[in-house]
C-alpha cells in the first residue's frame, strides 16, 4: 500500500507556476525504492517556478518556490515517514 501511495503521491507533482509562458518545462519522476522517487525538472531557460506534491487524499506533502530563476532542479524525496491511510 505504501508503494501505492508513494506512485500516487509522486505522480500529483505539478508545476503551478513558470515564469516562461511559452516554454513548458521537462518533468521526470523516477521511483528509487518503494520509499523514495527522484524529481528532475529542467527548462532551457531558467526561470521561477513553484513545485507541489500532494498526496492522494489531497494534503500538500512538500512544497517548493524558488527564489531566484533554474534552469534546472533535481531532488530526492523520502516519503517513508508519510501516515498509510
Amino acid at each position: 500500500m505504501k508503494t501505492i501511495k508513494l506512485l500516487s503521491t509522486v505522480l500529483a507533482v505539478a508545476i503551478v507556476a513558470v515564469a516562461t509562458a511559452v516554454e513548458k518545462p521537462k518533468m521526470s519522476v523516477t521511483p528509487l525504492s518503494a520509499d523514495k522517487a527522484v524529481v528532475t525538472i529542467q527548462n532551457n531557460n531558467a526561470s521561477l517556478f513553484e513545485l507541489s506534491i500532494h498526496a492522494q487524499d489531497g494534503e500538500l506533502v512538500y512544497y517548493k518556490q524558488t527564489t531566484k530563476p533554474l534552469s534546472s532542479y533535481q531532488k530526492i524525496y523520502d516519503f517513508k515517514n508519510l501516515k498509510n491511510t
